[in-house]
Order: C-alpha cells, then sequence, then structure tokens
C-alpha cells in the first residue's frame, strides 16, 4: 500500500515530539549533558513553532498544547540525564579499570623484588637483579652502590635500559665507583641517609661528580639528565644507594614560585625491544594541571599492560579524563611505539592536538611526522591517524611541546629551522639546542617546554 504525501505529513505531524526527542538523544550522546539539555530546549521552541497551533508562533492558544510540551520538555530532559550518567559511569569504570591495571603493575613490581630479595643468592647477583627489574620501567639507568667494610664504596650493579648503551654504563661499575669522603650524591646519601634527586643535571654538576674527562665524557655521551638517589637500608642500617637515572630529555617552566607546569613525557619499556615514548601538555597550571597530568602518565602506563597500539592508548586516555567528573581541563599528548632491531628503530606514533615531532636523518634533513588528530578530553569522538617512519643508525626523532613557539611563531617551523643540519649531534646536544632556543626567546615565556630526543645508535 502506497502512503501519499499528505498521509506521511499527517503522520510526521503527530509523532514529531518523538522526532525531536531523537535530536535530543542523539546531541546527549555525541556532547553529554550539556548539549542535551541545549537540545531539549531548541527542540521544545521548535516544536512549538513547526507544529503546536497556531503555527509560526511562540504562542501557545490551548491550554492542553502548555502541558503537553511541558511533559515533552520533562521527558527529554529525564532521557538526556539517563543518558549522561550511563556515559558518566561508561567512562568511569574505564578509568578505574586503567587505574587498577596500573595497580597490578605496581604490585606485580613490588612482588618481584620482595621475591627477589627473599631468596639467597651470592653476592652480588641479587642487586643486578634489582636493577635490572626496576631499569625500564622506572628509568633509563639504574646504579647500585654497597657500603662495605664501613669506609668503601663498591659499585655491584649499573644497569642500561637501551642495551647499546649497557658496554659503556658496565665501565660505571667497574672504573667509576664513587669515593665516600667526595661529594658525590652516592656518598651523601650514604652519610646522612636522606634521598636526594635532581630534576636538571647541569653541566657543571655533571663536571663536579665526575672522576676526570673520560668520566665526564661517559655521562654526557649517555645523556645524564635527571636522578633520584635513595638509601638501601636494612634493620636501620644504610646498606648502600639505589640511583635512577633518567637520560636525553629536558623539562623548561615558565612557571612563577610554587605553580606548577602540565608538560610531561615519559618513556618505558614493554619488552627488550619495545618501547613506548609519551610527550603531553595540560591546559592550565597548578595543582588541577598537576592532578590530569598524573592522570595521564599513570593511565597511558596502565594501559600500555594490555594493548601496544598508540591510537588505542590515547582513545583510553580520552576516555578516562571524560570520566573523571572533577576534572574541567584537556590536554595534547603524542604517543609513539618504538620497535628496535640491530639495524633500525620502527617508530609508530599517533597525536592528539599535539605538535608533530621532527625525524632528523643522519645527513642532516629534518621531516614533520604525523598529523595533529583531536585534542583528549573534550570531546567522546575523536579523530587520530597512525604515522610510521624507520630509524638508521644516526636518525633522531625529536618530541617537544608548544612552549618552544615564538613570538607569532610555530612550534613546529621552530623545531625543524633549529634542527636542521644537526647531524653530528647527540640525543642530548640536540636537547640543549632546542632548550637555548627556548630560553633566548624574547620576553617571559608563556608556557613550559618539555622535549624528548630518541637517537637509534
Amino acid at each position: 500500500m502506497l502512503v501519499t504525501p499528505l498521509e506521511m505529513t499527517s503522520v510526521l505531524h503527530r509523532f514529531s515530539a518523538l522526532l525531536y526527542l531523537l535530536v535530543v538523544i542523539a546531541a546527549t550522546l555525541l556532547g553529554r549533558l550539556v548539549a542535551g539539555v541545549v537540545a531539549v530546549i531548541a527542540s521544545a521552541l521548535l516544536l512549538d513553532y513547526y507544529v503546536v497551533s497556531p503555527v509560526n508562533s511562540l504562542n501557545p492558544d490551548r491550554w492542553e498544547d502548555v502541558v503537553a510540551l511541558l511533559v515533552f520538555g520533562a521527558i527529554a530532559l529525564l532521557v538526556a540525564e539517563i543518558l549522561a550518567h550511563l556515559e558518566r559511569s561508561r567512562m568511569g569504570a574505564q578509568s578505574a579499570r586503567a587505574q587498577a591495571e596500573l595497580a597490578i603493575g605496581r604490585l606485580s613490581l613490588v612482588s618481584q623484588v620482595s621475591e627477589l630479595m627473599a631468596h639467597s643468592m651470592e653476592y652480588p647477583a641479587p642487586f643486578e637483579r634489582l636493577a635490572r627489574l626496576v631499569v625500564g620501567s622506572l628509568a633509563d639507568y639504574c646504579l647500585i652502590d654497597i657500603l662495605v667494610d664501613g669506609n668503601t664504596i663498591e659499585r655491584v650493579a649499573a644497569v642500561a635500559a637501551d642495551p647499546e648503551k649497557q658496554l659503556m654504563t658496565d665501565r660505571l661499575r667497574t672504573e667509576y665507583a664513587p669515593q665516600l669522603d667526595g661529594t658525590h650524591p652516592v656518598a651523601r646519601v650514604i652519610r646522612t641517609g636522606g634521598p636526594e634527586f635532581m630534576s636538571e643535571m647541569s653541566e657543571e654538576f655533571l663536571r663536579e661528580t665526575s672522576r676526570g674527562e673520560e668520566h665526564f665524557r661517559i655521562v654526557r655521551e649517555l645523556g645524564f639528565r635527571s636522578f633520584m638517589c635513595l638509601p638501601l637500608v636494612a634493620r636501620g642500617h644504610i646498606l648502600g644507594t639505589m640511583t635512577l637515572v633518567s637520560a636525553a630529555a629536558r623539562y623548561i617552566s615558565a612557571a612563577q614560585g610554587s605553580d606548577v607546569g602540565g608538560d610531561f613525557y615519559d618513556v618505558f619499556a614493554l619488552h627488550p625491544d619495545l618501547w613506548m615514548a609519551c610527550i603531553g601538555d595540560v591546559c592550565g597550571k597548578g595543582a588541577p594541571a598537576a592532578s590530569v597530568t598524573g592522570l595521564a602518565r599513570y593511565t597511558l602506563r596502565a594501559l600500555a599492560l594490555s594493548q601496544e597500539d598508540p591510537i588505542d592508548l590515547l582513545s583510553g586516555l580520552n576516555r578516562a579524563m571524560l570520566g573523571q567528573r572533577d576534572t574541567q581541563t584537556f590536554c595534547t599528548v603524542c604517543c609513539a611505539r618504538i620497535e628496535v632491531t640491530r639495524d633500525e628503530a620502527t617508530v609508530t606514533l599517533s597525536a592528539g592536538g599535539h605538535p608533530r615531532p621532527v625525524v632528523l636523518r643522519a645527513d642532516g634533513t629534518v621531516e614533520l611526522v604525523g598529523a595533529y588528530g583531536t585534542l583528549l578530553g573534550v570531546f567522546p569522538e575523536i579523530t587520530l591517524s597512525e604515522a610510521k617512519r624507520s630509524l638508521a643508525p644516526g636518525d633522531s626523532i625529536v618530541f617537544y611541546t608548544d612552549g618552544l613557539e615564538a613570538s607569532g611563531g610555530d612550534a613546529e617551523e621552530q623545531a625543524k629551522k633549529i634542527l636542521s643540519g644537526r647531524r653530528e649531534s647527540s640525543a642530548s646536544q640536540l636537547a640543549d639546542f632546542l632548550a637555548r632556543a627556548a630560553e633566548q626567546q624574547e620576553g617571559r615565556r608563556r608556557d613550559d617546554l618539555a622535549i624528548l630526543v630518541l637517537r637509534k645508535s
């Protein structure tokens, strides 16, 4: 049976409220409760104007129509609130699952360390295994020093997360153990029992703690940038120290006083030949930015325990951020998976609203990699793309945040300009070039800057 246009118009007119309700549902699913409420108000006005008699007017002439409009508005608001609540619950569950996976990862590490130290093994094998357990997930290098006979420091373990750096790291163990009466942080921690850390190891500091030019060259080549030195204590006595060192990254704050910035970076190993690198920029400063920064770093690490695709990681972080009711900020993030072989490193990356990284080839040519994508923490549905590049020995990939922008400039163009032709530079030197360029910008910088450089050796 055919339906005439007049009959179709009559049907649409009779059930027009349902059509407007579908609009409310769609708006709520796409933009959450605020968008749903806006859709309710707009739908009620359009329903009154185009359907309720007299048409083309916002003045219904019957009280029954007024009641019908109010009933429609109440039902639409209820539907919008229910849908928004279900979406919040779903995202909250995903965020809780991510936090649980992170907690499981932490407990796994604690369990492995506890099991290791509980077994009686020939000295110094337990310390070597301890260093291998924590390196990669906590730092780029782990150094363990033990106090022997109360007057000598013996370096019993020196482990690099990057196998290609291990031979040079071994020299720190065999040739350059700290001296107890010196000013090295290890010696101070053993004497005082208090931990020490430094977020940025200056060249002057490296020289002061090095025992000659060759030692200084080694720590520079390894890219030492920040450290945390912790006392190893048993039954109230200091056995020695464990030093965690991070390499080839920079963080420059534009904040004043106690204002905490929102730029962050992280590099960690999933397997010996598979790594994840992330860099991001949270909108705002202070405690709210610090809270989201922590959420971003820990969520990415937790998600990486079960999935390695950068797009999946960024999508999971976006859901986790939307699931935080007390979070009203957003962030940009670039996430990369690095598969390392003897001959090359394959980098697969995705960016959510973040400046694209620069690949610097061994011949000095530069290339921007990837696409912006959608920033995270704002929209339930985001658009992300994937890019892949191979790095040969001597090639580098440089990640950075938008604090590199000059006045009226562009961070990506700045990065390309600064890095172009730097073919003989180490990862640490490349980070230095970008950091100095940011510090030399005219006027006070308005944003923080994080820099992460990965180089295939």
